[in-house]
């Protein structure tokens, strides 16, 4: 039997087998390539382990580029990213270049324990975790050293913590450091309940803490609590960025490397107690010192009738704000015979570093009608004394006013407006010394013009004879001159030519030409050796201020050049007397020496 003959393709049969050989190298070499072109990200920690509220920097960086841009969101669920920047560093090495890309993170840990930083993804490209340790650190409001010494500590203190309502204590926050800031944040006191003012500038001293050295920066306000019962002053935040090294270190690019530290301080507790039973007064009136002046214009058993006498009544309250002054000013007895004109109160606040100091001024013109006694009440003002804990009273006594004569028939006028309280103390004798200098200063001021009046006329005069000594020096040398012109300067429909320019500036000052001026001022100084020496004489550089100041202001301001062109002549014969004196020609200027 013949068996049936199939002839086997075994060249097809080794393409085949060579084309998947092919394939498997191909995928293997394309999967050794893509691992062999992954960017090796490395990880630094700037230290570990790391305390709470305090900043740490973490960095990543490549020697090649990676595949795509980072994505730091996860590192957001156990810390706070405060900053992060992105840069490149370049060097050259034996004729071989590299590139270095770095990313620099500052973050703050939200809990304190073994958190770890996560894998980052750059597109890609992956960093690999690293293991972080963070501690709760000290209990206190300091960071704590390895030394176990706070090297920052904020401390606050109240001048009391059981105060009355509506009354003051003295709320104190102090910085104590002994490290060296990039830049600092401290936040303000909150409380709801209550009006809070800032009290000055910060004090800066020096202080010792456990043995220690510290600089202290201290701040204080005064509180007043609104309400009575418990209130807390929550605590006070520092955020600061601490130097490291002393600051003789410089990191990322250059930089200072810095760390950022937040501390926080205690809160205060406060027991606010409430208005005493004890108190009788009709508002209620919390002070540490309080003090009624009350003065008058004249003498009351000398009045006479149809003439005005003022009164003045200040009230200054220390420790109370200044709302709760209450209205002095009380009608007299037989108040139909006195006509009265009471002035707006004037209040104030003096802010003193112990504290407020309010302080409320009345003023009111009596004019009696007619001859007779008119009573004036006492003013009594109660108040409660909050470092005694008892109820006092500011008085101003009654007064009796003795009016003589008829009445006049002249209606006196309304006081004028007050003005800002200064500090105020009752009327003295060198209170009418004071007033004398003032009626002596109002004559002097109407002698001022006249004076100024005759001075410019004696000036004109000397500017008058000194312009025809100058256009007698410019026609001699007139000659001179035509053959020496430079290049003109055009100034609208005038060409001052520089060898003329004494006589462009003279003219432009006559007629108040500020542009021209400077025109004629630009090209005179242009040929002056040292020049640069030329304004400070005689005062010419506050008249060149000037100048400009008009030329250049945003409105169209005026300039008078009269005053100019006096300061230029003094210059311009002290310029000529140093030629004569080193044996110049007349037409050089020789170099100033001054």
């Amino acid at each position: 039997m013949k068996q049936a003959y199939f002839p086997s393709n075994s060249a097809s049969t080794t393409r085949f087998s060579a084309n998947r050989l092919l394939l498997a190298a191909s995928i293997l070499l394309f999967v050794s390539l893509s691992a062999a072109g992954a960017t090796e990200i490395r990880v630094r920690l700037d230290r570990n382990p790391v305390q709470m509220n305090e900043s740490f920097t973490l960095e990543y960086s490549a020697e090649s580029s990676v595949d795509g841009e980072p994505d730091f969101h996860e590192l957001e669920q156990n810390f706070e990213i405060v900053n992060q920047s992105h840069g490149s560093q370049m060097s050259i090495n034996n004729g071989h270049y590299s590139r270095m890309l770095q990313w620099r993170l500052t973050l703050v840990p939200r809990r304190a324990g073994e958190l770890g930083i996560p894998s980052v993804q750059f597109g890609r490209d992956r960093s690999e975790p690293v293991a972080l340790l963070v501690e709760s650190g000290s209990s206190g409001s300091g960071r704590m050293g390895a030394a176990n010494t706070a090297d920052l500590l904020v401390e606050v203190n109240a001048s009391t913590r059981n105060p009355y309502v509506q009354s003051q204590l003295i709320y104190t926050v102090k910085v104590l450091r002994r490290v060296d800031f990039a830049s600092a944040d401290l936040s303000e006191p909150q409380l709801q309940d209550a009006l809070i003012e800032r009290l000055g500038d910060d004090k800066h001293y020096q202080a010792t803490r456990d043995g220690l050295s510290y600089e202290i920066i201290e701040r204080a306000y005064a509180v007043f609590p609104q309400k009575s019962g418990r209130l807390t002053i929550p605590p006070i935040h520092l955020e600061a960025q601490v130097l490291e090294g002393g600051g003789s270190r410089f990191g990322f690019f250059g930089a200072p490397q810095t760390r950022i530290e937040r501390i926080n301080s205690e809160a205060v507790e406060l027991d606010v107690k409430p208005v005493p039973a004890a108190f009788s007064g009709k508002h209620w009136l919390p002070s540490e010192q309080l003090v009624l002046d009350d003065a008058w214009s004249q003498d009351l058993k000398q009045a006479k009738a149809g003439e005005p006498i003022t009164r003045t009544l200040i009230l200054r309250a220390r420790g109370t704000s200044i709302g709760l002054l209450p209205e002095l000013n009380s009608a007299p007895a037989g108040a139909d015979a006195i006509r009265s004109y009471p002035d707006q109160p004037v209040l104030n606040e003096e802010k003193q570093s112990q504290g407020i100091v309010s302080v409320r001024q009345e003023k009111i013109v009596f004019v009696p009608e007619k001859a007779g006694e008119y009573h004036i009440p006492a003013i009594e003002i109660p108040w409660w004394n909050v470092k005694t804990g008892k109820l006092e009273t500011a008085r101003a006594p009654e007064q009796t006013l003795t009016v003589t004569g008829t009445g006049a028939a002249a209606q006196p006028a309304a006081p004028q407006q007050a003005q800002a309280l200064p500090p105020v103390a009752a009327q003295t004798p060198e209170d009418a010394g004071a007033a004398a200098a003032v009626r002596q200063e109002s004559d002097a001021v109407i002698w001022f013009p006249l004076a100024m009046l005759f001075g410019a006329g004696w000036i004109a005069t000397l500017a008058g004879i000194a312009i025809r000594a100058l256009r007698f020096r410019h026609r001699k040398s007139a000659s001179a001159s035509e053959s020496q012109k430079s290049t003109p300067v055009l100034k609208g429909d005038v060409i001052h030519i520089s060898d003329n320019a004494v006589d462009a500036l003279k003219r432009a000052c006559s007629g108040n030409d500020a542009p021209a001026a400077r025109h004629a001022w630009q090209i005179w100084i242009g040929k002056q050796p040292d020049a640069e020496r030329v304004p400070y004489l005689s005062g010419l550089a506050a008249e060149l201020e000037q100048l400009d100041r008009c030329l250049y202001a945003k409105n169209d301001a005026s300039w008078q050049g009269a005053e100019f062109w006096k300061a230029f002549e003094s210059v311009h014969l002290q310029i000529k007397s140093a030629h004569k004196a080193a044996g110049r020609a007349k037409d050089e200027l020789a170099p100033l020496h001054l």
